[in-house]
């Protein structure tokens, strides 16, 4: 206090440290939330179909709070060999369930129509073929179009080193659809291909 030494009280969830607006002493005042990156939620696949996020109608996506989402993979590997990874999402049914797309509202290229949304092509089953990298959703609260990026590095089941699909370091998708996305899957391509092993992290981008 310009005197003496004084303890400062901790401060209470979300605050920081910081000057005051006279810059004469430190004390607690509540973060800034925009623009900052939040985990949401993390999957460790040891078998199964799918990797789902929101399977509970939305329980994973707030787009009141979060403008972008990125599902980030480690060590992601079939139990079958030559199969895509890939993305499907959903809308609500509007009886508080879900309505997967697995249709051709898919878009990239030269607006070739896909019934899903590829993040790793040629995906091995051996434990070092393996991949490792991230996939986007951009404002998938919008009501008419989510844009979608992946990236990453996969060792194929060939033993080869691609970006994530094929020569691509990275691929675009926009997804058209009416309605926002508020739960989205993963799973391989292959005939009866499950999950091996692999750790999905879903993040959320703060809205400022």
């Amino acid at each position: 206090n310009g005197t003496s030494y004084v303890r400062l009280a901790k401060g209470t969830a979300d605050q920081v440290l910081t000057m005051n607006d006279g810059a004469t002493a430190p004390n607690w005042e509540t973060a800034g939330g925009g623009g900052s990156w939040a985990l949401i939620h993390s999957i460790t696949a040891t078998s199964g179909t799918y990797v789902t996020f929101g399977s509970g109608g939305g329980d994973h996506f707030d787009h009141s709070t979060y403008q972008n989402y990125v599902f980030t993979f480690e060590n992601a590997v079939s139990d079958e060999d030559d199969g895509h990874l890939v993305a499907e999402v959903a809308k609500s049914d509007g009886s508080g369930g879900l309505t997967w797309d697995t249709g051709s509202n898919y878009h990239y290229g030269g607006n070739s129509s896909l019934s899903y949304a590829y993040v790793a092509d040629g995906t091995g089953s051996s434990a070092n073929e393996q991949f490792y990298g991230q996939f986007t959703l951009f404002s998938p609260g919008n009501s008419t179009y989510t844009h979608m990026m992946t990236e990453g590095v996969n060792r194929t089941y060939s033993a080869y080193v691609y970006g994530a699909t094929s020569n691509d370091t990275q691929r675009y998708f926009v997804h058209e659809d009416a309605a926002a996305v508020i739960a989205i899957r993963f799973r391989f391509t292959a005939t009866n291909a499950e999950w091996e092993s692999g750790t999905v992290r879903m993040y959320g981008l703060k809205k400022a």
